[in-house]
């Protein structure tokens, strides 16, 4: 798949390894009956083609639309300016890039997996973005959750650290972050060629776009820096903000008693924000953790189970892997819709023209006392 540059032709062939096959002739036709005998067929079975085809252009088509309107809704409701937002909208942005840049090119390899026609250049953009979004996604959760934390369990520290021009430099930190994680696999991902049998002339139809050289230990690193470390840091801040805001239920509601001097009356909304925000976590975890099995199953189960038991496995936890990966750029605007009320409130007066008193006082409210407390 493009989103672990392993696609079934590098799972089980070698552009380097001689085949036995024999090129009749120089046609379209031979040529492609050629270099299915010494790869793999151009296109993945009918049967699993078309379902996985219907649910890409669903996830393409929600994921299109549900993070286009929270960018439009953030940048329209002035009482949506908020730090946390903010992140929130540049966790849209690495989503859209996820669904423009990797999910056309993706499903066109299931019905064609060579040739590449889009070029080099295009070929390691596709790799780099692929990997640029993964770490730019992760570390805006683990920013906004830090963020939360502050603001619940140290009060008094974080407004010392609020405004909106912070969290702005964070999110372009964040992006030069996950640039530079990203080259490694843009430089090792390229377009691969099969000879012409006994020549050196590389036959164009053959062109395949994928990283077949994997540096050593470079998944490894990977998904440690861009999976399990964030996903302990994560667990680490939500259960101390757990803690904290039973600490508050359970003795009245005095919020104070629990943080330096919180404020009382936020602690209902810090509560419905909290659990949007574990559900954005969860839901992470959830999509991104077969991406990450079947990149670490792939290196070390091969070779190791018998070959047939780790074809079929793996050719199952591919499938299931690609279509969590992109669903992953579909469910948190389904999220701030379910569980963000004043979400739901500033979407329907942008683009329904629906205007609610609730939303309105709470516009008002945010002009006269804009400071780190806010909430979605």
């Amino acid at each position: 798949m493009e989103e672990s540059d392993e696609y079934f032709l590098d799972n089980y062939t070698d552009y380097s390894d001689p085949c036995n096959c024999t090129l009749k002739s120089n046609t379209t036709d031979d040529i492609y009956e050629f270099l299915e005998c010494c790869l793999m067929p151009r296109r993945i079975q009918t049967a699993i083609l078309i379902p996985v085809t219907v649910v890409y252009v669903v996830i393409f088509i929600c994921g299109m639309l549900g993070n286009i309107s929270v960018c439009v809704v953030i940048i329209k409701s002035s009482s949506l300016h908020t730090a946390t937002n903010f992140y929130l909208f540049s966790l849209a942005i690495s989503d859209l890039m996820l669904l423009l840049f990797g999910l056309p090119s993706e499903l066109h390899t299931y019905w064609y997996q060579y040739p590449w026609t889009l070029g080099d250049t295009f070929c390691k953009a596709r790799g780099m973005v692929a990997e640029m979004t993964n770490y730019a996604s992760i570390l805006t959760i683990v920013a906004f959750s830090l963020e939360r934390y502050l603001a619940i369990c140290h009060p008094l520290y974080a407004y010392t650290m609020a405004g909106l021009k912070r969290a702005i430099r964070i999110i372009a930190l964040i992006w030069l972050i996950s640039f530079f994680c990203s080259v490694p696999f843009a430089v090792h991902t390229e377009v691969y060629y099969r000879p012409y049998p006994g020549t050196t002339e590389n036959m164009p139809e053959s062109a395949f776009c994928g990283m077949m050289l994997v540096p050593q230990y470079l998944y490894e690193v990977s998904v440690t820096v861009s999976f399990i470390l964030p996903m302990g840091i994560l667990s680490v801040l939500y259960t101390l903000m757990g803690i904290r805001i039973r600490c508050a239920a359970l003795i009245g509601h005095d919020y104070s008693k629990c943080v330096h001097k919180g404020d009382n009356k936020s602690l209902a909304s810090r509560t419905v924000i909290l659990r949007m925000l574990t559900a954005v976590v969860v839901g992470f975890f959830i999509c991104w953790a077969p991406f990450h099995v079947q990149r670490l199953y792939f290196k070390y189960g091969f070779g190791v189970i018998e070959y047939e038991a780790f074809q079929t496995f793996n050719e199952g936890l591919f499938y299931i892997a690609g279509s969590f990966y992109f669903l992953s750029a579909v469910i948190n605007p389904i999220l701030y819709n379910v569980m963000s009320e004043r979400y739901r409130l500033a979407f329907q007066e942008t683009f329904c023209g629906a205007k609610d008193k609730r939303f309105r006082s709470s516009v008002d409210s945010n002009k006269e006392k804009r400071n780190f407390l806010q909430v979605l």
